[in-house]
C-alpha cells in the first residue's frame, strides 16, 4: 500500500468493501520527524509539537466547556511565528555555511 507517515492513512480495499486502517504509534517515526539532517534531534520541532498541542488542546477544551468558540490568544499565535522565523533563519545560515 502507501508508504511513508500517510501510508497507514490510505484506505484498504478488501473483498468486502473500503476499510480505513487506524494508524500505527510508533516512536520511531515521530524521532524521525524531530530528527535533524545533522542527526541531531531538533529542540524547535519538539517545542512546536509540544507548544501546538497543548496550546490548541487548551483552547479546543475552553471553547467546548464554554459552548462558545473563544478567540486564540495573540500571544501563543505571536510566540510561534516568532520560533517558525527563527527555525527559517536557522536554516538559511546552516545552508550558507
Amino acid at each position: 500500500m502507501g508508504a511513508g507517515i500517510l501510508g497507514d492513512f490510505l484506505p484498504r480495499v478488501s473483498r468486502f468493501g473500503v476499510q480505513m486502517r487506524a494508524p500505527k504509534f510508533r516512536i520511531g517515526r515521530i524521532l524521525e520527524f524531530l530528527e535533524e539532517d545533522n542527526g541531531g534531534l531538533s529542540a524547535t520541532r519538539l517545542i512546536f509539537i509540544l507548544w501546538g498541542t497543548v496550546s490548541l488542546g487548551v483552547w479546543a477544551f475552553v471553547s467546548i466547556k464554554t459552548t462558545v468558540i473563544q478567540p486564540m490568544p495573540e500571544s501563543i499565535v505571536t510566540l510561534l511565528g516568532i520560533w517558525m522565523t527563527g527555525k527559517v533563519a536557522q536554516k538559511l545560515v546552516e545552508k550558507a555555511q
